[in-house]
């Protein structure tokens, strides 16, 4: 009998640990294309403002919850394409020594969530039309 709830009791003990999900952080990053499939468009010269908000899952019922992010560190991959700031404002202007004009690349955004480090990224491509004074000849 005694070895029946002992027994009764590590199953219960353990069917509780699986049930108990561990939560988990997402990173959204904003902009980001409208088709996950497809990249983000920027034009050339264009500076775009990203941010992100991290959220928590911490059930497959439950919507997830905004969470703070303590901080977050930016970066474009590859460097010579453009430039970001710590403050995520991203300057599309590739650097004319990069390798066979490479035109896209992604902005990654890591950040700090309680105890956790989490990381996401925005896949982007450079539109060649340069945004900025246009030169007319008029004859």
């Amino acid at each position: 009998m005694i070895r029946m709830l002992r027994l009764g009791l590590m199953i219960l003990i353990c069917s509780t640990g699986i049930a108990t999900a561990q939560n988990r952080i997402i990173l959204q990053i904003e902009p980001h294309s409208q088709d996950p499939s497809q990249p983000l468009v920027i034009r050339m010269g264009q500076t775009v403002h990203f941010s992100a908000k991290a959220f928590e899952y911490t059930s497959t019922n439950l919507p997830p919850v905004e969470v703070a992010i303590q901080n977050i560190g930016w970066s474009v991959d590859p460097k010579y394409i453009g430039t970001i700031t710590a403050d995520g404002d991203f300057t599309a202007i590739p650097h004319p020594s990069s390798p066979g004009g490479i035109k896209s690349g992604n902005i990654v955004a890591e950040a700090s969530v309680g105890s956790m480090r989490v990381s996401a990224m925005v896949p982007f491509v450079l539109d060649d039309n340069p945004i900025g004074p246009l030169d007319y000849t008029i004859s």
